[in-house]
């Protein structure tokens, strides 16, 4: 008669719950995704706006209308109509014709005309109750502000004209 050996089975896997294995996983990227904000040398007009990347303000995002949502990417990426980025499409771009419409100081940028142009430290002001120039993330102003503020007439212009 054959004789039946009984393999040693381990205790039970005890599973943790679902609720704490997806947390566990979005703490996980997070980090990793905080990590790879700091270390890249990419994303630099973004940056400008936040220090690192944030739920938060994804949930924001998503709530916008698709016009707001579009305008607000515009000014955090820089990718826009404004001179600076338009020299991209010329075919003998020329520094010059990067200059600020308004002030003619400084390359036309989302970031320049939101934080240091001085034709709008008046407005500036109106909006933020801060005519200051700026070097720093703005996470003190929020993003209905600012879009308030770039929706403004002029400042709109400089979106929305075809160069």
């Amino acid at each position: 008669m054959t004789q039946l050996m009984l393999l040693p089975v381990p205790e039970p896997f005890v599973w943790l719950p679902r609720a704490t294995r997806k947390l566990a996983i979005q703490e996980h990227l997070n980090i990793r995704w905080e990590k790879q904000w700091k270390e890249s040398e990419e994303f630099v007009h973004t940056k400008n706006f936040y220090e690192k990347p944030s739920n938060r303000i994804s949930r924001f995002l998503v709530k916008l209308t698709r016009e707001e949502m579009s305008l607000l990417v515009q000014i955090v990426t820089g990718h826009c109509n404004m001179l600076y980025h338009s020299r991209h499409y010329k075919e003998s771009p020329d520094e010059e014709d990067t200059l600020c419409r308004l002030c003619q100081e400084d390359d036309e940028k989302p970031w320049h005309v939101l934080t240091d142009c001085p034709a709008l430290m008046q407005r500036r002001l109106a909006f933020f109750n801060m005519p200051l120039y700026l070097t720093k993330p703005i996470s003190s102003w929020s993003f209905i502000q600012v879009l308030t503020f770039f929706k403004e007439h002029t400042i709109r212009q400089l979106f929305d004209q075809l160069l």
